[in-house]
C-alpha cells in the first residue's frame, strides 16, 4: 500500500460506514493489488463493519490482496495441458476462465466430460461459479463412442453419425439426434430400433457401451376428415393419424364433437350418411372422411335404491339420455333417513358400486344407490355416532366425499353394544381422540391394520373396554403418542403390539392402568423404559420380540415362547426349540382347545398364568416333556374343560406352584407317582378340582395350604388323594388340611 495518510479526523460517535468514505480517498496500492479488508489495530484485529462506532482515537489497519488469482489445471490420465496454470481476475466467473484455457489435449478416443473443483471427486463447476482465491480445477474425460444413424427410405439425416460418451443413455442420445433428422412429406418417426429394422425397440434407459448402429422406422401419416349432419357441431374438422390405425384409436383422438339440444351421436359412418358403420377394428390405410350421424335423445329411467336406513317417496326418476349426475340429483326429492342416519354418498348400481361424480353420464336406464351413515362428520373428522345400538361399525375410507382423518373426542363413548370396529379402510387416519371408545363395554375387536398414518391415541381413548382382548398397532409405524389412561381398565386385554412403532415418543400416565395380565410388545429399549410404571408389569414388557409362524418369542433362538400371534386359534403346536413357556403366554386364549407339547423335549418350565383362563382347553400333551421341572403359579387356572393332565413322563418335575390347576373342575386324574423328583406342591394348586383323583410320589416333602381344596368348603376339595403312607401327614396335616378321601399307597 502506498501514499496513505497517517491520521484521519472524525467526529466522536461516527460509524465506520461514514469514516471509511474519507479513508478510502487517502490510500493507494501497488500495481496489481487492491483493498482486502479494514482491521482494528493490526492485521490480526477484528474486521470492521459499517455499524462499528468510534468513540476514541483508534488505529485502523488496511490489508491488501492481489487483483489476480492463479488457476491450477489438472486432469485425469487421459488429459494433457500445455500450461499447468493461468491467471484470472479475482472474482472471475468459470465461464470467463474457461475461455482462457488453451492447449488441452486428450488421448485418442477421449473427450472432455466436465470440470470439477480441486480433484476428480470435487463438485461440478458451473459457469456462474466465481474464483476469489487461488484454485485448482480438474478436467474429467470420458471415452467417446460413435452412434451410426440409419433408417428406412423415408428418413434423411443431415449427418450419418454422432459422437457420444460411453455409458450414455438412449434418452441422452436421442436428444442429440432430433435436430439432424428429417422425414419425407406425410411421414414421421414411429420407433428407433437397435442395429436394423428387425432389432429391439430402444428404451430411454438403454445404455451405449460401444460403437453402435441405430435404425429409424418411419410411419405414414394420413388425414381423417370429419363431417356430420345438421345436428352435429364439430370444433375440429380433421385429425392426423398413423396409417394402419384402427377406428378405436382414431376416435380416441376426436374431441369437441357436440350436438344441438335434444340430439346425441347415433353412429359414425365411412364417407357420408349412406356409408358403412365404423367398427372399432376397422383399419385406416389411407386418408378418409368419416361422418357423424345424430339421433334424438331417448327418455330413460333412473331407479333409486338404498340401504336399510333410507326411505324413498319416489323410486323412479325420468331423465333424458346423456344427462349428468349434476342434472339428475336436482330431480331427486322425498329421500328420508332412519333417526340418527344421514346421506353419505350416492353410488352406481349398489353399495359396492362406483361413487357418482357430477360429470357421471347416464346413457341407459340405471339404478343409483344411497349409502347412509350414522356418523356426524366435519372435514374428515368423525364427531359422533348417532346409533348407539350398533354392534359392528365399518368406517369407510371416505365419508361425504372426504377421507376420514380422525376419530374425534367421545365419538363412540358409551356405545355399550359395540363389539367390532373395522378401520381397515382408514388409510388416512391420523388420530383417535380422547375418550373416543371409552366405556364401550362389549368392544372385542379393533382392526387398525390399514392405519399406517396413525399418529396419536388420546387420553382414555379405550378406557374401560372390558372385553377388548388384544390390540395390534404394529402397522401403525408413525404412532407418536399414547395418552394418559388410553387403555386403562381394559381387564381382558392380553396383548398390545407396538413392535413396529419405532417413532413412539410418549406414553401417558396410567396408559395401561389395571391391565395387570397384559403383554406389551415394544420396538426399542427406550420405549420399554417409557412404558414402565404405566400399569403393565415390567416383566411383561417385551423388547425386540421375534415373530415366527404362530408364536412370539423373546428372540430368534425361539427358546422362550411369550405369546400367540392369533389369540383366537384352537390348536397350538409348540416347536421343539422351546425351553420356557413364558408368563401368561396363552392366557385368555378363549378358543384354544388343544396344546401339543409332543416335540418339547427341551421344555423345562411353564410360567405363571401360562394357560390361565383358557376356558375351552381340554387337551395338553406332556408326553415328551421329560426335562420339565416346574409348573408356575396359576399356570392352568380356571381351565374348566381340561379333563386330564398326564404328567407321568415328567420325571424331572420338581414343583407345582400355587393355584397351578385351581378351578379345573372337570379334571379327573393327575398321576404324579412317576414324578420322582417332585418335592413341592403349592397353596391351592388343585383347589376346586372336585372330580380329580391325585396320586402323589414318595419324593414329596412340601404341600401348601389347601393344596387339594379348602378344609371347610366341600365343593372345593379334590375327589381323592392317593399318597404313600409315610407322607400322609403332609396331606391331612397343617397346612394342607385336606379332609376328603385319602388312600394310602
Amino acid at each position: 500500500m502506498l501514499g496513505y495518510q497517517k491520521n484521519i479526523s472524525a467526529v466522536k460517535g461516527d460509524t465506520w460506514g461514514k469514516i471509511k468514505n474519507d479513508a478510502i480517498t487517502k490510500i493507494s496500492f501497488k500495481e496489481g493489488y487492491e483493498l482486502a479488508a479494514w482491521k482494528l489495530n493490526d492485521a490480526n484485529g477484528k474486521a470492521l463493519t459499517d455499524t462499528d462506532v468510534f468513540t476514541k482515537d483508534t488505529i485502523v489497519f488496511v490489508t491488501s490482496q492481489s487483483k489476480y488469482v492463479t488457476i491450477s489445471l489438472k486432469g485425469d490420465s487421459n488429459v494433457t495441458f500445455s500450461s499447468a496454470s493461468l491467471s484470472a481476475d479475482r472474482g472471475a466467473s468459470f465461464k470467463t476462465v474457461k475461455e482462457k484455457i488453451t492447449g488441452v489435449t486428450f488421448k485418442e478416443g477421449y473427450q472432455l466430460a466436465g470440470w470439477k473443483l480441486n480433484d476428480a471427486s470435487g463438485n461440478d463447476l458451473k459457469d456462474t461459479d466465481t474464483f476469489e482465491a487461488d484454485t485448482t480445477i480438474f478436467a474429467v474425460s470420458k471415452k467417446v463412442i460413435t452412434v451410426t444413424l440409419t433408417g428406412d427410405g423415408k428418413i434423411n439425416f443431415s449427418q450419418t453419425s454422432i459422437s457420444v460418451f460411453k455409458g450414455s443413455t438412449w434418452a441422452e442420445v436421442k436428444a442429440k439426434i432430433s435436430a439432424i433428422t428429417n422425414f419425407e412429406p406425410s411421414y414421421t418417426l414411429d420407433v428407433w430400433k437397435l442395429n436394423d429394422a428387425s432389432g429391439n425397440d430402444l428404451k430411454d434407459t438403454d445404455t451405449f457401451e460401444a460403437d453402435t448402429t441405430i435404425f429409424a422406422v418411419s410411419k405414414k401419416v394420413i388425414t381423417v376428415t370429419l363431417r356430420g349432419d345438421s345436428n352435429v357441431i364439430l370444433s375440429q374438422t380433421s385429425t392426423s393419424v398413423f396409417e394402419g390405425s384402427t377406428w378405436a384409436e382414431v376416435k380416441a383422438k376426436i374431441t369437441g364433437v357436440t350436438f344441438k339440444d335434444g340430439y346425441t351421436l347415433d353412429v359414425w359412418k365411412l364417407n357420408d350418411e349412406s356409408g358403412t358403420n365404423l367398427s372399432d377394428d376397422y383399419i385406416f390405410n389411407e386418408s378418409a372422411t368419416i361422418y357423424a350421424v345424430s339421433r334424438e335423445k331417448k327418455p330413460i329411467v333412473i331407479t333409486l335404491a338404498g340401504d336399510s336406513n333410507v326411505n324413498f317417496l319416489q323410486t323412479r326418476i325420468p331423465v333424458t339420455e346423456g344427462s349428468t349426475w349434476a342434472d339428475v340429483k336436482t330431480k331427486i326429492s322425498g329421500v328420508t333417513f332412519k333417526d340418527g342416519y344421514q346421506l353419505d354418498v350416492w353410488k352406481l348400481n349398489g353399495a359396492n358400486g362406483a361413487e357418482l361424480q357430477d360429470t357421471s353420464k347416464f346413457d341407459v336406464a340405471t339404478t343409483i344407490y344411497a349409502v347412509s351413515t350414522p356418523f356426524t362428520v366435519t372435514d374428515g373428522v368423525i364427531i359422533s355416532c348417532n346409533d348407539e345400538s350398533l354392534q359392528t361399525i365399518v368406517i369407510p375410507h371416505k365419508i361425504h366425499g372426504k377421507p376420514v382423518t380422525a376419530i374425534g373426542e367421545r365419538a363412540f363413548a358409551g356405545c355399550s353394544d359395540l363389539a367390532k370396529v373395522d378401520l381397515s379402510k382408514c388409510i388416512n387416519l391420523t388420530s383417535i381422540g380422547g375418550l373416543a371408545f371409552k366405556e364401550c363395554w362389549n368392544l372385542r375387536t379393533v382392526d387398525l391394520s390399514a392405519c399406517t398414518k396413525l399418529n396419536s391415541i388420546g387420553e382414555k381413548a379405550f378406557s374401560s373396554c372390558h372385553r377388548l382382548k388384544s390390540i395390534d398397532l404394529s402397522k401403525c409405524t408413525e404412532l407418536n403418542s399414547i395418552g394418559d389412561e388410553a387403555f386403562s381398565s381394559c381387564h381382558s386385554l392380553k396383548s398390545i403390539n407396538l413392535s413396529k412403532c419405532t417413532n413412539l415418543a410418549s406414553i401417558g400416565e396410567k396408559a395401561f392402568d389395571r391391565c395387570n395380565s397384559t403383554k406389551l410388545f415394544v420396538a426399542t429399549e427406550a420405549i420399554k423404559e417409557k412404558a414402565k410404571g404405566k400399569g403393565i408389569l415390567d416383566d411383561r414388557i417385551y423388547f425386540s420380540i421375534h415373530e415366527e409362524g404362530e408364536f412370539y418369542f423373546t428372540d430368534n433362538t425361539k427358546t422362550v415362547l411369550i405369546g400367540m400371534v392369533d389369540t383366537n386359534a384352537e390348536t397350538a403346536i409348540v416347536p421343539a426349540s422351546v425351553t420356557t413357556i413364558g408368563r401368561a403366554a396363552f392366557a385368555g386364549c378363549n378358543n384354544l382347545r388343544k396344546v401339543d407339547l409332543s416335540k418339547c423335549t427341551a421344555l423345562t418350565s411353564i410360567g405363571e398364568k401360562a394357560f390361565s383362563y383358557c376356558c375351552k382347553l381340554n387337551s395338553v400333551d406332556f408326553s415328551a416333556c421329560t426335562k420339565l421341572t416346574s409348573i408356575g403359579n396359576w399356570a392352568f387356572f380356571d381351565c374348566n374343560e381340561l379333563t386330564s393332565a398326564d404328567l407321568s413322563a415328567c420325571t424331572n418335575l420338581a414343583s407345582i406352584e400355587e393355584f397351578a390347576f385351581a378351578g379345573c373342575n372337570n379334571l379327573t386324574k393327575i398321576d404324579l407317582s412317576k414324578c420322582t423328583n417332585l418335592t413341592s406342591i403349592g397353596e391351592s394348586a388343585f383347589g376346586g378340582c372336585t372330580k380329580a383323583v391325585i396320586t402323589l410320589p414318595a419324593s414329596i416333602t412340601v404341600i401348601g395350604g389347601e393344596a387339594f381344596g379348602a378344609e371347610s368348603i366341600e365343593d372345593s376339595r379334590c375327589k381323592e388323594v392317593k399318597v404313600p403312607a409315610a407322607k400322609k401327614d403332609l396331606v391331612t396335616g397343617e397346612p394342607c388340611n385336606y379332609t376328603g378321601k385319602v388312600t394310602e399307597l
